[in-house]
């Protein structure tokens, strides 16, 4: 009879970790359709404001274009975007507690407390830094290796082939 497979380890949710998280995890949006609902949000907004005369409020027009630039930059500036909103949320910096069994993955750090089973992972996708969980709800999860020890890994590894 073997043991139960059982891995237990702790990481901090810092700059580094979103960092990988974020380049192994988004999509890019790239080209002129990635700007889309930016021109559209600078087009309406200079509609508005020409049409002033009919009663359309010129701080509105403002607005729009204003919202317009920031969804740009958002675009723009994408992954430094991310890393902020990040890194002012009350998770960041903060210790975070994995552990990996036979029955799946438990996160526990202040803010959060969450356990997932292995029949609620679709897909594990390995990456060079880490690994992207694919849940049956849509989400995703995502673990860096070097927060894993080399058997931790293979364990992982063996889920993705059931």
């Amino acid at each position: 009879m073997t043991e139960p497979t059982h891995f237990q380890t702790e990481f901090v949710l810092d700059k580094p970790y979103y960092q990988a998280c974020f380049d192994e995890t988004a999509t890019a949006k790239t080209g002129i359709k990635a700007y889309v609902k930016a021109i559209t949000l600078v087009i309406v907004g200079f509609l508005m404001a020409g049409f002033a005369h009919v009663g359309i409020p010129a701080y509105l027009s403002y607005f729009f274009i204003g919202l317009g630039i920031v969804e740009g930059l958002n675009v723009y500036f994408a992954r430094t975007w991310w890393l902020w909103r990040q890194m002012m949320s009350k998770a960041a910096n903060n210790k975070v507690q994995l552990t990996l069994n036979e029955q799946g993955i438990r996160i526990e750090s202040d803010f959060v407390k969450q356990a997932i089973n292995w029949s609620d992972i679709d897909n594990i996708e390995e990456k060079p830094l880490g690994f992207v969980l694919h849940l049956t709800n849509k989400g995703r999860y995502y673990i860096l290796k070097s927060t894993l020890v080399d058997a931790a890994q293979d364990f992982v590894r063996q889920q993705i082939s059931r």
